[in-house]
């Protein structure tokens, strides 16, 4: 058998669970219903005693982070990241997983909309503007007069003093003062800051699938000891599944059994590959 053969098979074993009555226990998977990561230091979180430093936790309902100098990932339900960039604050305002909210005071954030754990939509809220979506990405910036959006996948709906506006992939609107919200034109500065928004969500989708793996460490390892592979070789799977040269709907599909946390990969799996399609898509 060579060595791409037994890669595969591997994963046969990882993912579709040979050792299904060892490890069926195992292999039930939980969610996190709303998490932070620390991306660079300094940031800070609020729980209702005061602001102090934060270190990678769970959060709850009117919790509150702030980046300084510092930059921090949440994700609500491993289905919506919003990326927080420098001098940003938010509050965790919803968890209901109908529709989680967070309330934007200041700063920039990223927001990533996914469908992998059945959430419906998901809503920001900023001091004049409320944005919500269902399945995209869009940049929230707030300051001191304005509410700036843009949308880099799919549609962001806005609502601002009894007036909806929509914008789509590409497209920008502004709330500035007493002004309605209106669509502007679009800088070629920030649609390149769009494209480098989108390579970052790349990676967070792809460092939250390895995260999903880890939870089954112990069928990895063994399966990775029995066939004498590395941890590239898992990776250069990835990647191979990532380009499309690799079919995991196919693997799936010959399993004996079918489990929750098969489907939770192959969705990363599916929204990996939709992601690198929006960043060619904006990147025309």
């Amino acid at each position: 058998m060579g060595k791409v053969g037994k890669v595969l098979l591997a994963i046969l074993l990882i993912l579709l669970i040979l050792f299904v009555g060892l490890y069926f226990a195992i292999f039930r998977t939980s969610t996190d219903i709303a998490t932070l990561n620390i991306k660079q230091q300094k940031v800070e979180v609020n729980t209702g005693g005061g602001w102090g430093g934060a270190t990678d936790t769970k959060l709850s309902v009117s919790d509150m982070v702030k980046t300084l100098d510092g930059k921090a990932l949440v994700i609500l339900y491993e289905s919506v990241l919003i990326n927080m960039k420098e001098n940003t604050q938010i509050t965790v305002q919803d968890l209901r997983k109908e529709k989680p909210t967070v309330k934007q005071q200041s700063g920039t954030t990223w927001s990533k909309f996914t469908g992998l754990s059945g959430i419906e939509s998901y809503e920001v809220q900023t001091p004049n503007t409320v944005a919500t979506v269902r399945g995209t990405s869009f940049l929230s910036k707030v300051d001191d007069t304005s509410s700036i959006f843009i949308a880099g996948e799919g549609s962001v709906d806005l609502l601002s003093d009894n007036r909806q506006l929509t914008i789509s992939a590409g497209e920008k609107a502004i709330k500035k003062g007493e002004e309605p919200i209106q669509k502007v034109p679009l800088t070629a500065e920030e649609r390149e800051e769009l494209v480098a928004l989108m390579k970052e969500t790349l990676q967070d989708l792809k460092d939250l699938r390895k995260k999903e793996i880890q939870k089954h460490r112990t069928i990895l390892n063994r399966a990775m000891k029995q066939y004498d592979l590395t941890e590239m070789d898992l990776d250069n799977y990835l990647d191979m599944i990532d380009r499309g040269e690799l079919d995991d709907a196919e693997l799936i599909e010959k399993s004996p059994v079918k489990l929750e946390a098969m489907n939770k990969i192959k969705k990363i799996n599916d929204e990996i590959k939709k992601q690198q399609r929006a960043i060619d898509n904006i990147s025309r």
